[in-house]
């Protein structure tokens, strides 16, 4: 067996039991952003390499966290899928363990949906629990079908709530069509969403990579002069939130998109890199957009893969470009 197909059989089972936003891929040379991952990284790379580098991973690596119910309750399985490989370990031994420690992870934890949770029909309620996360359409059509979303391509921005939110755990669930029925909000979606859009923004500032003080930066509320001070080495610019996961997120932000075109002085490329990162690229660099882009389908198959289209943000807003 291949390492390709080891891997899908290793991402599948997770599928299977937790889901995929409970899952997060960390490739090979991985980089961290920030303190929290770069404590993950040199962890990581002491308990499976035995290196005491933090500068970037070592192997392939899943995280599989779940909220804690308690502070003796572990929350997070990780798995090393290349290291497991280079091991000979046959993948029946590797399905086996990880099923036994995610179940007794999934024993202590209170995943139920329970609509009761939201309010019994009271808007008010859940008004500030609303939040915006994006999902490839195409990927998730079938669990979208009683979703609440809205399309951008194939891009879903579909409507959740915030169940709870303890780095590095993060909760949410789905609401359905029935449940904005019950809140007497179906003829005002739009009023919905954008109070889902505020809570995100507040809850997840998009932030930018600032490539000279190699820290990030709350895009919209800092004063920034020139695109030269947060464009990466290549020219580019990266953009998340705060909480990186689900950070593509960001680049529906109203303001974002204004201000990325007030810096670069002319239209720009997205590059959906994954669900937690978006790359600009200068509209007169489309070579790079597509090299990234094509980057970012190669990697999909090891990670959450967001978009298959490169996208052009300009006067007419943002559009996939074929």
């Amino acid at each position: 067996m291949e390492y390709k197909e080891y891997f899908s059989v290793i991402m599948e089972q997770l599928k299977k039991q937790v889901g995929e936003d409970n899952l997060r891929f960390y490739a090979k040379g991985y980089r961290p952003a920030n303190k929290e991952e770069k404590k993950f990284v040199k962890d990581t790379n002491q308990k499976y390499f035995h290196s005491a580098t933090g500068a970037c991973l070592l192997g392939d690596t899943i995280t599989v966290t779940l909220p804690k119910k308690s502070s003796s309750i572990e929350s997070t399985v990780r798995v090393m899928p290349s290291l497991n490989y280079a091991d000979g370990l046959p993948i029946e031994k590797v399905i086996e363990k990880l099923s036994g420690d995610i179940d007794a992870l999934l024993s202590n934890e209170d995943y139920t949906e329970n609509i009761e949770l939201r309010g019994a029909g009271d808007y008010g309620i859940v008004k500030d629990l609303l939040i915006l996360r994006p999902l490839n359409y195409y990927r998730h059509v079938n669990d979208l079908q009683d979703a609440v979303y809205e399309r951008e391509g194939d891009i879903a921005v579909v409507l959740y709530q915030l169940v709870k939110d303890s780095e590095p755990n993060l909760l949410t669930s789905k609401i359905k069509r029935v449940e904005i029925e019950k809140w007497g909000k179906l003829d005002d979606l739009e009023d919905v969403f954008r109070d889902a859009m505020e809570n995100t923004m507040r809850l997840y500032p998009a932030v930018v990579c600032d490539a000279k003080a190699e820290k990030e930066i709350n895009f919209l509320e800092t004063d920034i002069a020139s695109a030269e001070e947060i464009s990466m080495p290549n020219g580019c610019i990266l953009v998340s939130t705060s909480r990186a996961a689900n950070g593509a997120i960001a680049i529906f932000y109203p303001g974002v998109r204004e201000k990325l075109h007030k810096l670069l002085g002319e239209s720009y490329f997205v590059v959906f890199m994954n669900i937690n990162d978006v790359m600009i690229v200068p509209r007169s660099d489309s070579s790079k957009a597509r090299a990234f882009l094509a980057n970012a389908k190669q990697d999909s198959e090891m990670g959450e893969m967001l978009s298959q289209t490169l996208f052009l943000s300009d006067k007419h807003g943002l559009n996939p470009k074929k």
